[in-house]
């Protein structure tokens, strides 16, 4: 596992963004838009923006948060869906291209998959109105779909 501490990310963008695992705090998450994270080649730059009753509820994520890469078998019950959806078949039916599949930043707390860059949101970690939250913010270098 990779711990990355903002600023100090060299390490990040010399790896395969598959092989490594970057440990999130709450200290880079801003009240602007801001990508403090490079991942490194497609993957492209992170960060967390805080928004009030919207993105992911602060209060029910476990702090630490961490970022990983595909690994295979991901599941999310993607914000407003009924049930938990296969990371694969929600890439297909949004058009992901397949090599860029591997490059999304994974978002989890815990053991739950919580965001899927800034294309999915789980349902059940949305912030309620008036609740502090965290938007993930992700910026690709190029074309996802």
């Amino acid at each position: 596992m990779l711990t990355v501490i903002p600023g100090l990310l060299s390490d990040v963008a010399a790896m395969p963004p598959v092989a490594n695992s970057v440990v999130v705090g709450k200290d880079i998450a801003a009240e602007s838009e801001s990508y403090p994270l490079e991942l490194g080649g497609a993957a492209g730059r992170y960060g967390l923006q805080l928004q009030a009753g919207s993105g992911l509820s602060v209060e029910r994520l476990q702090w630490p948060l961490q970022l990983k890469f595909r690994s295979g078998g991901e599941r999310i019950r993607p914000a407003g869906g009924a049930h938990r959806r296969s990371f694969k078949n929600l890439c297909q039916e949004q058009g992901v291209l397949p090599w860029m599949r591997d490059c999304l930043p994974l978002l989890y707390s815990g053991d739950k998959l919580v965001a899927v860059g800034n294309l999915w949101l789980d349902h059940d970690t949305l912030a309620a109105e008036g609740e502090q939250g965290v938007m993930p913010l992700w910026q690709s270098p190029g074309p996802v779909c």
